[in-house]
């Protein structure tokens, strides 16, 4: 079998699957070929490099933290549930993917507007000044941003947080948020901080923090 898996890929086809070899050997009678159930044993297939990273998560137990964290979330080749990352249960709406569903041959096939066209667009759905709005798409991308406006500056925040907070603010500080923002631990510790980061949404738990009545 090794002896004619090495000359089909050496000298006819060096990009088939395996399969078709033990189809041939099957076909041909020369191998006795079972299979076999592997109860509650770790096991992954491996067919090109994205396999190749999932096994790694699955066999590398001490680089599992690792390898997520270089991933950052996204649509997860790993067999977990992900409670890092917000997701929006109320947008797209069925209306905005009708949209997208059938303008998608121009959206695929032409340019996106300047950053300069967006903003002016979208001040004029929320009646202001296009100079105070900065079209997104998605939060984290509001942080190169961040990071130049505040270079260098001392930043308080939370702790657990959302991991990209850090990303702006190499020097920082962290109060710890347990699903109630403590206002006198950060009024204190503020004092040397040029950003103070407050999250209604705590990320890890989830919480929320009742916003006070004025």
């Amino acid at each position: 079998m090794h002896r004619l898996l090495t000359f089909y890929a050496r000298f006819i086809d060096d990009n088939c699957y395996y399969e078709l070899i033990l189809g041939m050997l099957i076909y041909m009678r020369q191998a006795q070929i079972h299979a076999e159930i592997l109860e509650n044993e770790l096991w992954a297939e491996v067919d090109d490099p994205n396999d190749l990273h999932a096994a790694e998560f699955v066999f590398d137990r001490v680089q599992r933290g690792p390898i997520l964290e270089c991933t950052m979330g996204g649509y997860w080749a790993h067999r977990l549930l992900d409670f890092c990352f917000l997701r929006n249960m109320y947008f797209p709406t069925a209306a905005v993917l009708a949209e997208i569903r059938n303008s998608g041959a121009a959206l695929i096939q032409n340019y996106g507007s300047k950053q300069t066209v967006l903003n002016e667009k979208l001040s004029y759905l929320l009646l202001c000044g296009a100079a105070s709005l900065q079209v997104l798409n998605g939060a984290s991308q509001i942080y190169p941003f961040l990071k130049r406006r505040f270079e260098g500056a001392h930043a308080l925040i939370p702790q657990p947080s959302f991991g990209e907070y850090k990303a702006p603010f190499p020097r920082h500080g962290t109060y710890a948020d347990q699903g109630r923002i403590p206002m006198e631990n950060v009024a204190r510790e503020a004092r040397d901080a040029a950003v103070v980061v407050l999250s209604r949404r705590t990320i890890p738990p989830g919480r929320y923090a009742a916003r006070r009545k004025s």
